[in-house]
């Protein structure tokens, strides 16, 4: 989008000027849709090409570059005299960034970005309660769009700060402490961090606790259940299913 407005601005100014953006991905939405018309109208030129071929670039007589690029609309290879070759630079998420996101849990995409908890009911919110993203940490956004994540952000948080309370989860894991030994297998692999092991004993930290059942499962003691979702609860339900009458109901 940055470059299209340039791209236009050229134009604007100097309207003799031949204008080519090369472009492996062109991606426009709102208003920007408009722009890219505008772009077209003014008679700038978009050449698509692909990975495998990205552009060159050489120095010919006179100082002057020629840029050579495989035209994938056409199937043709394309070369033209250049005064100018500006870089269009991606916006790509910092390397403190990632290490941020390890410490407090939260999961970071296939892009490095961090996600968000839903991408349309929870746009600002994590996976960890009391933790909200804004504006560029969960991918490239305008200024307009980034003011009004921080917005979402700091009204998400209000909520919380005016109740001065927060709702844990039901189902939330329970360490029977005479079975555990203390080996920190459930703090190694908690992806929220609930656990922690203390005096030789593990405990869960109900706030931090998401219900996932990854440590109960993974506890070699069996020493950790949980809440509302024990063995013996789901064995009953099975054996209630089994009778004559569950089975009854459940074809019904």
């Amino acid at each position: 989008m940055n470059a299209i407005k340039n791209a236009i601005l050229v134009k604007e100014a100097s309207p003799s000027t031949d204008v080519v953006i090369l472009f492996g991905d062109l991606r426009v939405y709102k208003e920007y849709e408009d722009v890219y018309r505008k772009a077209r109208d003014l008679e700038v030129r978009f050449i698509r090409h692909v990975e495998e071929a990205p552009p060159d670039i050489d120095q010919i007589a006179g100082g002057r570059l020629e840029v050579s690029a495989y035209d994938a609309l056409s199937g043709l290879m394309v070369k033209f005299p250049a005064d100018w070759v500006v870089l269009s630079t991606p916006l790509r998420p910092r390397r403190g960034e990632v290490m941020h996101a390890r410490m407090l849990k939260i999961p970071i995409g296939t892009d490095g970005f961090l996600m968000e908890a839903h991408l349309k009911l929870r746009p600002v919110d994590t996976n960890v309660d009391g933790i909200f993203i804004a504006g560029t940490v969960s991918g490239p956004k305008d200024v307009s769009e980034s003011i009004i994540s921080g917005e979402a952000a700091a009204a998400r948080a209000s909520i919380l700060m005016g109740s001065g309370k927060v709702r844990a989860e039901a189902i939330t894991g329970r360490v029977d402490e005479n079975r555990c030994i203390g080996c920190g297998l459930c703090e190694e692999i908690c992806p929220y961090g609930a656990p922690v092991v203390e005096e030789g004993k593990s405990s869960i930290r109900r706030i931090l606790c998401r219900g996932c059942g990854t440590c109960a499962a993974e506890c070699p003691m069996q020493a950790i259940t949980m809440e509302h979702f024990e063995d013996a609860q789901i064995v009953s339900q099975v054996k209630a299913l089994l009778t004559p009458e569950g089975v009854e109901e459940a074809n019904q």
